[in-house]
């Protein structure tokens, strides 16, 4: 029983060896786990209240995944919210109590991040990608990205886009810059330490950040050296973190939050997001725009709204807004058929020709677009057989200016 483990446990604290020294209650396994720790993972109050009270055990100490004690109570609080609320309190009370909360804080308020991020992973974003057996697949990508983005906007507390349907989005006022809330709530989400490239090495913080919730790789990164057990670091850093392009390292993490989050938003609103205050500044500068390569026309709406003459541009728009087929799907690789403005149909050659109708000597170019590899900048990136996107902008450019 829970009693009886408590008894055993005050027995060892009491013991004493030949020299005198009273028993190491901080002492680890192979994989950086205390005493203390494993009465976190039985979420065994008394336990936890023994060892801290009456055994002085370091309550900061984490494992060789990074996780905290309070990180372990919280990955287990699915089996009891009630015994895990009341063993956290503990641990917190103690830090409070011994003066370690506050230089903690920081490492645990992130650490409860990621584990939450986790959860909204399993629970919300992988539940949400998956084809109801109702759904024909007639809508593919675009029908997966709206399921996706409802569900993590119900997540988020704000009102999920139900008309995706409609030709033309509309939002309840002109002005509402609905992908920058988005933006701003995902933010909240994301522990600083996910949102980095490392060019250098992470410090301890941010790697254990990263590797507390990697549960992945703990099997992976367990070796046995003459039959002891024991965790490789380096495996722990190679599994924990990828290549992003030449820039360096990012977190593994950042791999499904792209293809989960990152890929469903910029398909559906805009590769950036534009700020309020940066939307003010280009509408103030340039009062009148022409945007190539508009795509859903997310921009030059918000533009729009914010007193800018606009008009809007993409080689293949996501869909003719004179169509009355709702279906119609786009061929646009980049977004799906949801649309916020006039796009129309129209590239550097047929913009900037000089037998246009549309005079665009006076208007400023925006192009807003992600700086992916190409053949051009990043001609090693290509493997046999594979196909760089086609170097539009500087044509683009090109054209403007003559």
């Amino acid at each position: 029983t829970d009693e009886e483990r408590v008894e055993t446990v005050k027995k060892l604290l009491q013991v004493h060896d030949s020299e005198h020294n009273a028993a190491n209650v901080d002492a680890i396994n192979y994989c950086g786990y205390s005493a203390l720790h494993y009465a976190c993972e039985g979420l065994n109050s008394n336990l936890i209240r023994c060892l801290l009270e009456l055994g002085g055990a370091d309550a900061t100490l984490r494992t060789v995944w990074g996780q905290s004690c309070i990180g372990i109570i919280l990955t287990q609080s699915y089996l009891d919210h009630e015994k895990s609320a009341e063993c956290e309190e503990i641990i917190l009370s103690h830090l409070e109590l011994t003066d370690k909360k506050k230089e903690f804080s920081s490492f645990v308020d992130d650490e409860r991040k990621a584990i939450d991020v986790n959860k909204l992973v399993d629970d919300v974003l992988i539940p949400a990608s998956r084809r109801p057996e109702s759904d024909d697949g007639n809508g593919g990508l675009a029908a997966q990205d709206t399921r996706i983005i409802n569900a993590l906007m119900k997540h988020l507390n704000l009102e999920p886009l139900s008309p995706f349907q409609s030709k033309v989005q509309q939002f309840p006022h002109d002005d509402d810059n609905l992908y920058e809330t988005i933006h701003h709530h995902i933010m909240k989400l994301i522990p600083t330490a996910y949102q980095q490239v490392y060019i250098s090495n992470p410090t301890n913080e941010q790697r254990e950040i990263i590797t507390c919730t990697n549960y992945n790789m703990r099997n992976t990164s367990e070796t046995r050296v003459d039959g002891v057990r024991h965790i490789d670091a380096s495996l722990i850093m190679s599994q924990s973190f990828h290549i992003h392009r030449e820039r360096g390292h990012v977190a593994q993490q950042l791999e499904i939050l792209t293809d989960l989050i990152v890929g469903p938003l910029q398909r559906t609103f805009a590769f950036g997001v534009p700020s309020n205050a940066v939307l003010k500044e280009i509408a103030a500068h340039a009062p009148r725009i022409v945007e190539m390569g508009a795509g859903t026309g997310y921009w030059s709406l918000m533009l729009s709204s914010n007193g800018a003459d606009v008009v809007a541009y993409d080689l293949d728009p996501p869909r003719q807004l004179d169509s009355e087929d709702l279906s119609a799907k786009s061929s646009n690789a980049y977004f799906g058929s949801q649309s916020y403005f006039p796009v129309q149909q129209g590239d550097a050659t047929t913009v900037f020709r000089e037998s246009n109708p549309e005079n665009m000597s006076d208007r400023a170019l925006l192009m807003v677009w992600p700086n992916n590899p190409d053949a051009e900048d990043n001609a090693h990136v290509a493997v046999e057989g594979s196909i760089l996107p086609q170097i539009w902008d500087f044509c683009c450019l090109e054209r403007y200016h003559k």
